[in-house]
């Protein structure tokens, strides 16, 4: 064999061997990706399923409407920039600001947080709308909330894309047990 085809087929050789090491380091940036992504939504769960979370969410659910219906009180509050009356909330605004800033900047898919979170995230948005709009009006920018903003209408999109099923379609379903729709329905 001459010099010349030697030379050739070390050079295809390299060139394969140089392009499977491309590709077996593009599939480890891929898990690399990923193995971040499961780690950044396990410290999410984390935080939602917290304590402080869920009391800061049940506030907003439950006590910051009674107190946006008081337009006296309202008046009342030192609104520099959120009455410490309604403090609360900011931890449910804050934990889910960053998670519309991870999703908008691509470290974390849409559509995983929203299959986790879509409704929880949509509920707590329509809680605190009205706050985040006059704040937005008084400091003059939108860049108040605007990450779970992003997040809130990604849920909104996910939940009406959806209609409430993401169970797989092939997949058989477990019976539930209705004993106890039976007896609250038995009882009302």
């Amino acid at each position: 064999m001459s010099p010349e085809w030697v030379t050739a087929i070390a050079t295809v050789f390299t060139a394969l061997v140089i392009a499977a090491s491309a590709l077996a380091a593009l599939f480890q940036i891929r898990h690399m990706r990923k193995s971040n992504e499961i780690a950044i939504i396990d410290k999410w769960t984390e935080a939602i399923e917290s304590e402080q979370f869920q009391q800061a969410r049940m506030f907003v659910l439950r006590e910051l409407p009674r107190i946006l219906a008081d337009p006296v009180a309202l008046r009342e509050l030192l609104w520099d920039p959120v009455p410490p009356e309604i403090a609360p909330m900011r931890t449910v605004c804050n934990h889910f600001e960053s998670v519309g800033a991870f999703i908008k900047l691509g470290s974390v898919e849409a559509r995983v947080a929203c299959e986790l979170w879509a409704l929880v995230v949509l509920e707590c948005w329509r809680g605190i709308a009205p706050v985040a709009a006059y704040i937005r009006k008084r400091y003059g920018t939108d860049a108040v909330w605007e990450n779970f903003e992003y997040l809130a209408v990604l849920a909104e999109d996910y939940i009406a894309t959806h209609a409430g099923n993401t169970y797989p379609r092939d997949t058989r379903r477990m019976p539930l047990d209705s004993s106890l729709i039976e007896s609250l329905e038995g009882n009302t």
